[in-house]
C-alpha cells in the first residue's frame, strides 16, 4: 500500500470553513438561503452579454483564449483605474494587476508580506474568507475592537504597542471599511485618517479590501483611505458583487514599492487573469450603462433589506437586536443572553432557513451571540418568510 510523505506544516493552520459547511445546506429543496453573499444577476443585460462574447469569440477569438498578460489586460487595467477613480482615487494603471478574484489577491500579499510568526490584525468580526487567506501563511491572527461604526482606532493603536513591546512584529492591518462583511459598518472619515496615520507611524501595511464600495443604497461613494495614503495602503477591488462572481476577475493596487514584486508573485500563481472573462468584463464597461444597473441594483438591495427588517421587526422579541445597513448584503444581528447562533442555525435549517453563525466571523471563540443574515439573493416573499420563521424561532427560545 502506497504512503504519501506528511502534509506541509501550514496546513496545519487552516481551519474548517462554517460558511461552507451551511453553503453545502443552503441549496437544499425549500431551504431559504441567507446565508450566502451573493449577488442578484436577473437584472444583468444576458442577451447583449452573449452578443458581446460571441463577437469576442468571432473577432478575437485566438486572443481570448490564449496566454495573456500576466498582470490583465491593459484596456480592462485602465478601466479599473476609472472605476477607482469614483472613490477618490487617482491610480496609474500600470499599478493595477488583475487577479483572479480578489481572494487571490490577499493571498498574494500575505506570500510577499509575512513569515511564520508575524501578526496580522483583522477586524473583529472579519470576513472569513480573509481570515482563512491569512492564517494559511502560519501567521499570528490578532482581532481589534470594533463598534457600531468599525474599528476603534485608539484601542487599536494600544494593542499595537503592547505587541511591539512584547517583541512582536506587526506587519499588516486588514480592514473592511466601507460596508464591512459582516458587520455592515462604515468606517467614519476621521477613523479613515487615524488608522492610515497609525499604520504609517508604526510602520504596517494597510490592506483595503472594497468589494462593497459603490454599493451604497444612497449611491454616494465613501473615500478610499488609498485616495489620501498611496504608499501604506494595498487596495483589493473586485468585480464580483457589482457584476458577477462567475468571472472570477478582482485587482490590486499596491503601494508602488511592492508594484514589482506582486506582478512576479500573482503570475506564479495563475500566469495570468482569464483572458476571455477580462475580455468579456472590458466590454461590458465600454458597451452598457453600467452604473445605471449599479444603480436599480441599490435599490433592490434596499428593498430587500427593508423587507427582512420590517419582518424581524414584526416577529422578534425586542432583545434582539441589529444596526439598519446603508448599503451592502449583510444584517449582523445581536442575540441576547443565553441564546447560541450554532444551536440557532440547526433548527433554523429544521425550518427551512440557514444564516451563517457569527463563529465563523472570528477565530477566538467569539460570536455565539451574533448571526449573518443575507439579504441579496432571496425575494422580497422568501425574506418575509425567513424573518417570520427566525423570529418565531428565538421568541420560543427565549421562552424555554
Amino acid at each position: 500500500m502506497a504512503t504519501l510523505p506528511p502534509l506541509a506544516h501550514r496546513v496545519g493552520s487552516y481551519r474548517p470553513s462554517k460558511v461552507r459547511e451551511v453553503f453545502a445546506q443552503a441549496n437544499a429543496p425549500g431551504m431559504i438561503s441567507l446565508a450566502g453573499g451573493a449577488p442578484f444577476l436577473g437584472d444583468l443585460p444576458f442577451g447583449e452579454l452573449a452578443t458581446q462574447a460571441s463577437s469576442i469569440l468571432t473577432e478575437q477569438g485566438a486572443v481570448a483564449l490564449q496566454y495573456s498578460f500576466g498582470v490583465g489586460l491593459p484596456r480592462l487595467r485602465q478601466q479599473i483605474a476609472d472605476v477607482m477613480a469614483l472613490e477618490g482615487m487617482d491610480v496609474d494603471p500600470d499599478d493595477v494587476i488583475v487577479t483572479a478574484g480578489s481572494q487571490l489577491a490577499l493571498e498574494a500579499i500575505c506570500k510577499v508580506m509575512v513569515d511564520p510568526g508575524d501578526v496580522v490584525i483583522t477586524e473583529g468580526p472579519c470576513y472569513a474568507g480573509g481570515l482563512s487567506a491569512v492564517m494559511s501563511y502560519d501567521t499570528d491572527v490578532r482581532h481589534a475592537e470594533t463598534d457600531d461604526d468599525g474599528l476603534v482606532i485608539d484601542k487599536l493603536a494600544a494593542q499595537i504597542d503592547e505587541l511591539i513591546a512584547r517583541g512582536k512584529t506587526v506587519k499588516m492591518v486588514y480592514a473592511i471599511p466601507t460596508f464591512q462583511n459582516p458587520g455592515n459598518t462604515v468606517l467614519p472619515p476621521e477613523r479613515r485618517q487615524a488608522l492610515v496615520q497609525l499604520c504609517s507611524d508604526r510602520g504596517i501595511l494597510l490592506i483595503e479590501d472594497n468589494a462593497y464600495g459603490l454599493l451604497g443604497f444612497d449611491g454616494e461613494t465613501v473615500r478610499a483611505m488609498k485616495a489620501d495614503a498611496p504608499e501604506q495602503v494595498a487596495y483589493l477591488g473586485s468585480f464580483s458583487k457589482m457584476f458577477g462572481p462567475g468571472l472570477r476577475l478582482g485587482w490590486i493596487v499596491p503601494p508602488r514599492e511592492l508594484v514589482g514584486v506582486l506582478k512576479d508573485t500573482v503570475e506564479t500563481f495563475i500566469l495570468n487573469p482569464p483572458t476571455m472573462g477580462q475580455l468579456q468584463m472590458s466590454a461590458y464597461l465600454d458597451g452598457y450603462d453600467w452604473q445605471g444597473l449599479l444603480e436599480r441594483m441599490r435599490a433592490l438591495y434596499e428593498r430587500r433589506c427593508d423587507t427582512l427588517i420590517a419582518a424581524l421587526r414584526g416577529s422578534m422579541p425586542a432583545s434582539v437586536t441589529w444596526q439598519r445597513p446603508r448599503g451592502s448584503f449583510y444584517l449582523w444581528v445581536k442575540l441576547p443572553e443565553g441564546l447560541d447562533s450554532e444551536d440557532l442555525m440547526v433548527k433554523a435549517m429544521a425550518r427551512g432557513v440557514v444564516f451563517v453563525p457569527g463563529t465563523a466571523f472570528y477565530i477566538d471563540g467569539q460570536g455565539h451571540d451574533r448571526m449573518r443574515l443575507s439579504y441579496c439573493l432571496p425575494t422580497e416573499e422568501q425574506l418575509t418568510k425567513a424573518g417570520t420563521i427566525l423570529g418565531e424561532l428565538i421568541t420560543e427560545e427565549l421562552a424555554r
